[in-house]
């Protein structure tokens, strides 16, 4: 296939690529001759090309996550849409994968997390410039690997729309086709209005495919997606992560039914699940002193007493003793961690031992009191196979983790459904 769509740049299109309307081809510049391009071609609808032409203008300053139009027009050519009259988007040759040709089960942890940062990033960037994308799916975010460095890039900008002073009302969409991850508010027949929050939902969605390495929060059933979508009853159970409870905690809220609940991408970007061992832990400090200022049993110290670790449930009672859930019986090492710390086998209770040396009573039921265990971590004694995991914030995170994945969660949602205004130090993180 050779197809020239513009004889004054010598743009040219080359090859089919296995993304629908989109096309390898040519473009020389001052460089190189034929610089090889990505060329997306639409069949002409006057008021859909003008938009996403003059929002891609919008969007020139190069961002590595976003895609960036190196020029734009009209042709018209018998082997592309039976020669209907065709709008062309020239852009840089990003790669012919999006993410939905990705085998996602091949992706460490890590990379998975940048990727989800960089998605943040783009999707960011385009809110900054007051655009709401309005289609955000798999289909519409290239994946690229150079050198071992994995970059995703958001691109399909057809629905797209400005938005400046005022929510756009959904009259506006009637003639956009909705996908799988459109939030409820651009589902048909919908009367609520489309703001920044309607790209947070289909973020969020993406975000669950990644992590469950191809799977749709709102099921498997095509067919039964929007349904579930407008009546809020998505399916979360399939998160393939070791951090899939405040994963869970931070997709929960993006792909919320009511868009006011939804976090901003500010809020996203600051979320617990991006943040390092260390932030979580001087978190759990800061969390500590500032409960420390209450009455034991008022603000968000009575409330962290009242919650079990292990299973998350509030009691009514905190002095309840519940011995299968107790935290304080989950502390002694396992043969596997003990030959990742380098710590010998009849070493493998120094953790738990800690209990039995401490004058702080605590309760095994309350994630107040494991909060308090955390932070007393560098006090509590002088073995040398204590501070190899606690002074390294990693290793003690790692252990916390292992035992009490739910801990992390429980903290983020009571904090951020406090009435306290003291908080605010705390809230800053998110």
């Amino acid at each position: 296939m050779l197809v020239e769509i513009d004889s004054k740049t010598s743009t040219k299109i080359t090859s089919e690529t296995k993304i629908d309307g989109l096309y390898e081809g040519t473009k020389p510049d001052e460089v190189v001759e034929d610089r090889k391009v990505l060329i997306k071609v639409n069949c002409y609808i006057e008021e859909r090309n003008k938009r996403e032409a003059c929002n891609l203008d919008k969007l020139e300053v190069p961002f590595p996550n976003v895609a960036t139009r190196l020029d734009s027009g009209f042709f018209e050519n018998d082997q592309i849409h039976n020669g209907e009259k065709c709008i062309y988007t020239v852009m840089p040759y990003y790669s012919d994968k999006t993410l939905n040709d990705v085998d996602l089960s091949t992706l460490g942890e890590e990379n998975v997390k940048d990727i989800l940062k960089q998605l943040t990033d783009g999707l960011s960037f385009i809110h900054d410039k007051k655009i709401i994308h309005r289609d955000l799916r798999p289909e519409n975010v290239f994946y690229k690997v150079d050198n071992g460095k994995t970059t995703v890039v958001i691109y399909g900008f057809g629905l797209s729309k400005e938005i400046l002073h005022a929510p756009l009302y959904n009259s506006s969409f009637t003639e956009d086709k909705t996908t799988d991850y459109s939030s409820p508010e651009m589902q048909p027949d919908s009367e609520l209005d489309v703001t920044e929050s309607t790209d947070v939902f289909s973020l969020g969605g993406i975000f669950y495919f990644i992590l469950s390495e191809g799977k749709h929060a709102f099921g498997d059933e095509v067919s039964s997606r929007s349904h579930h979508i407008v009546n809020d009853k998505p399916n979360l159970s399939k998160l393939k992560c070791s951090e899939a409870e405040i994963a869970k905690n931070l997709i929960q809220r993006m792909i919320n039914n009511k868009a006011s609940d939804r976090p901003t991408m500010e809020e996203v970007k600051n979320h617990p699940f991006f943040w390092s061992n260390t932030d979580r832990l001087n978190f759990c400090t800061m969390l500590y002193r500032a409960t420390e200022e209450w009455n034991f049993k008022r603000g968000l110290k009575g409330d962290l007493n009242l919650i079990n670790p292990i299973t998350g449930a509030k009691r009514r009672d905190y002095k309840m003793n519940d011995s299968k859930n107790n935290w304080c019986e989950r502390l002694q090492l396992s043969t596997n961690e003990c030959k990742l710390y380098d710590i010998p086998k009849n070493q493998a209770g120094c953790i738990k031992n800690l209990l039995n040396q401490s004058e702080v009573n605590y309760n095994g039921n309350s994630t107040y009191s494991l909060l308090c265990f955390i932070r007393h971590r560098k006090s509590h004694s002088d073995n040398e196979f204590v501070k190899k995991i606690s002074l390294n914030d990693n290793y003690l995170w790692d252990f916390v983790k292992e035992r009490f994945p739910k801990f992390l969660s429980i903290l983020t949602v009571t904090v951020r459904e406090s009435k306290d205004m003291s908080l605010i130090e705390v809230k800053y993180f998110y």
